[in-house]
């Protein structure tokens, strides 16, 4: 979560200073007649996951996205079709649980009292993924509002599993690199917004299992806003 909010906090302050400035247009091609658009870092957004798991009580997991690229086409002039491509970072914690690596590097989902004896003031488990992720939208135009829905999937890149307790005054971490992870997820997504603010919607249903068999149960989705450039 920390480092989520840190990364999103840097890219309020750094973007929106460039979208304001008259030289700065991410827009790389556009056709004479507005049919195909190319654009560059167009937008980006901070979402919050809601999941079910029988594995794990989850505690304030989230995702920070920006766009790398996105590609237009709008045969019609009021519809059209968006490929988007994303760099994702997202966040699975709880205060329940600890996650570790097993032999095979798959993440398990351990409750603090089988793990840690004693008293604990303090406790956090969670793991992180970092992922690409192209969106593909079936999206309508009228104006300044916009509303878009369709599929995405995730290619993704890296995973790592951390946790941490607090007892007798010392604080005690541990993290762990290369959880395995299934390379391809996949799920629907919804966008709606006015102007340069939107709210979207992700759903990547269990069958989607970002981590593989023998691993952490669960299926989730994710509320959000974007900010367009």
């Amino acid at each position: 979560m920390k480092k989520t909010a840190m990364l999103a906090l840097a890219a309020l302050i750094a973007f929106p200073g460039l979208a304001r400035d008259d030289e700065f247009d991410n827009v790389v091609y556009r056709s004479s007649n507005d049919v195909v658009r190319f654009e560059l870092v167009s937008n980006f957004g901070y979402g919050y996951h809601i999941l079910n798991s029988t594995d794990f009580r989850s505690n304030m997991s989230d995702e920070f996205f920006i766009n790398v690229a996105a590609f237009g086409l709008y045969p019609v002039e009021a519809v059209g079709i968006e490929l988007g491509l994303d760099l994702c970072f997202s966040d699975f914690s709880s205060r329940s649980h600890a996650f570790l690596l097993n032999q095979d590097r798959l993440v398990q989902a351990m409750d603090f009292s089988q793990l840690v004896p004693g008293t604990l003031d303090r406790h956090r488990g969670g793991f992180d993924v970092f992922s690409l992720n192209a969106p593909l939208l079936l999206k309508f135009r009228a104006g300044s509002f916009w509303l878009g829905g369709g599929a995405v999937g995730s290619f993704n890149l890296a995973g790592t599993t951390r946790y941490y307790y607090r007892m007798d005054n010392r604080r005690e971490e541990v993290s762990e690199r290369k959880a395995k992870l299934n390379s391809l997820t996949y799920g629907l997504v919804a966008t709606l917004g006015y102007g340069d603010l939107g709210l979207y919607f992700k759903y990547y249903p269990k069958t989607s299992r970002l981590l593989p068999d023998g691993s952490v149960d669960m299926d989730y989705m994710t509320l959000g806003v974007i900010f367009d450039f």
